[in-house]
């Protein structure tokens, strides 16, 4: 039983996040972002952590997207205005109408790690 629901858990996931991709290719996912902020908290991020996943397997299929990360491109998302998020080889650009997760092979576009920087999420000057 339980892993019926996590099985449907899954199939909801990748609903979601079919309906709200706009473009995906190997490496890059572009979702609706005013759809996404539609969803319940716990949905959205599980359709990022998805999307995520999908450009980190790209490049390296050991890696998995931190769960701060997520929950960064998720407060981002939500709030006014367009932002950038630099993740591990992961580039997050967020517009007024879509979020795009891609891949890029350039180390210096690696995420800040903001624990030790204390800085806020900013693009790469490179």
């Amino acid at each position: 039983q339980v892993a019926d629901d996590a099985g449907l858990l899954r199939w909801l996931v990748e609903r979601e996040r079919q309906q709200l991709t706009l473009h995906r290719s190997e490496d890059r996912v572009v979702l609706d972002r005013r759809r996404l902020c539609e969803l319940p908290e716990g949905l959205c991020r599980a359709v990022v952590h998805q999307s995520l996943l999908h450009v980190l397997n790209r490049g390296d299929r050991r890696a998995r997207p931190e769960s701060r990360w997520v929950v960064e491109v998720v407060q981002l998302m939500r709030r006014p205005g367009p932002s950038v998020v630099l993740g591990r080889r992961v580039r997050c650009e967020i517009s007024r109408e879509r979020v795009t997760i891609g891949y890029t092979p350039d180390p210096r576009a690696a995420l800040v790690d903001h624990e030790n920087s204390g800085d806020e999420m900013k693009p790469d000057p490179h």
